[in-house]
């Protein structure tokens, strides 16, 4: 079509069909993008300033322009027609910025952030992000992690891993910049399988017996539920209960023990004076029960090593010092839960189990002249792997009755 049409008339014919409100566009758009390679970018140009001329409306004209190679010549010329058709290109265009410089790509990038493209900016970014400065990923992540994006987009969770990921490489970000980022992208970084963990936020946690509680607030009521409209501060219901939905996510992906660093040695002191600080604004804010919750499911996620008695003696030791139900139940609990579920033949039996209550009894007795509570934790523990192994063995012998 485009390598026939050439009537000066015609194809003016067809251009002003770009007026028509609810026409399927992409006949013409398509036209126009091959006469523009057929011809070049100035033809299109000088095709604009004719209909421009014959009246058409500012929105028909930038529809002219949106089907055309995204390069800073004609980002130039667009830039020189007026603020409608501007904002109405910025508005529509779907962003390739492919086959440009740098430099075009960042331009096209703060544009798409003017005019609230912030997801397309995110989509377009994580093409080509090793050549953007930190400073424009960040506030591309900063608009889209706090503004409403003016567009039909669907936020990518893969393309958000790639901004964060190539920022976490370099050291050009304020820290504190780079934790509240984490915080507004959490239920993305922190969804099941993502390897781009919040690790900064859970760094946080380790560090910051504050913050902990800060977050741990928006989870738990306090005791005296007076207090619960001192802490809204004129949020709304809403807006708390996304806070809510954030801070669970968060506690619940960290398994980041404070005071232990990344081969496992253990600064005991921090440790005891992170949880002493941690209950203390506990009591203070009427959530004790449930900072005991955290702190004894954090404790279990130490690395067990098969070779070596679990856990060691600095957390067995403040497990005793704390004396509190809840930590050891917790601790028991996830624990427990670490080991996931198990498959088995049909008539295999509790043979599993009894592998398990094996484990903690030798753990029982491993910590028995030491740590009291922890022993009594792991005699439990193996207790209920000895019943559910009974219980297996005999589901099993059912089955093979019936068989």
């Amino acid at each position: 079509m485009s390598h026939i049409v050439n009537d000066e008339d015609e194809i003016i014919k067809l251009c002003e069909l770009l007026t028509i409100e609810n026409t399927d566009l992409r006949f013409i758009q398509n036209f126009v993008f091959r006469k523009s390679l057929l011809n070049g970018l100035e033809w299109v140009l000088s095709l604009y300033e004719k209909l421009q001329v014959l009246g058409l409306s500012n929105i028909a004209l930038s529809k002219l322009l949106l089907p055309l190679n995204q390069t800073e010549q004609l980002w130039n010329f667009v830039d020189k027609t007026n603020e409608e058709i501007i904002r109405e290109y910025w508005k529509n265009i779907y962003p390739r910025f492919y086959g440009i410089n740098t430099n075009e790509k960042i331009f096209g990038l703060k544009k798409l952030i003017e005019y609230s493209r912030f997801l397309s900016a995110v989509h377009i970014c994580s093409h080509f992000v090793e050549e953007i400065p930190s400073e424009i990923i960040v506030e591309i992540l900063k608009r889209a992690g706090t503004e409403k994006s003016d567009e039909q987009v669907r936020l990518d969770g893969y393309e958000i891993n790639r901004l964060f990921e190539t920022i976490d490489k370099r050291n050009d970000v304020d820290p504190n910049t780079l934790i509240q980022l984490e915080w507004w992208f959490l239920p993305v970084l922190a969804s099941y399988g993502n390897n781009q963990k919040p690790k900064r936020l859970h760094d946080e946690l380790s560090r910051n017996p504050v913050f902990f509680m800060d977050v741990l607030k928006w989870i738990y009521k306090p005791d005296d539920e007076t207090k619960i409209e001192e802490q809204k501060n004129g949020l709304t219901d809403e807006q708390m209960q996304d806070r809510a939905r954030q801070a669970y996510e968060l506690l619940h992906s960290w398994k980041n023990i404070p005071g232990v660093d990344e081969t496992g040695k253990i600064d005991y002191d921090f440790l005891k004076n992170w949880v002493s600080k941690v209950r203390e604004l506990a009591a203070e804010y009427g959530r004790v029960e449930a900072a005991d919750i955290y702190i004894g499911q954090v404790l279990a996620q130490y690395p067990e090593e098969l070779d070596k008695v679990w856990p060691p003696d600095e957390l067995c030791d403040l497990m005793e010092n704390l004396k509190s139900d809840s930590v050891n139940r917790n601790f028991s609990s996830a624990t427990f839960n670490k080991r996931g579920s198990s498959s088995r033949g049909p008539f295999d039996g509790g043979d599993i189990e009894r592998g398990k209550a094996a484990y903690f009894k030798k753990l029982a007795t491993a910590h028995q002249n030491k740590f009291p509570l922890v022993t009594g934790i792991f005699e439990n523990l193996a207790k209920g792997y000895e019943e559910d192994a009974k219980r297996m063995d005999e589901h099993a012998e059912r089955t093979r009755l019936e068989y």
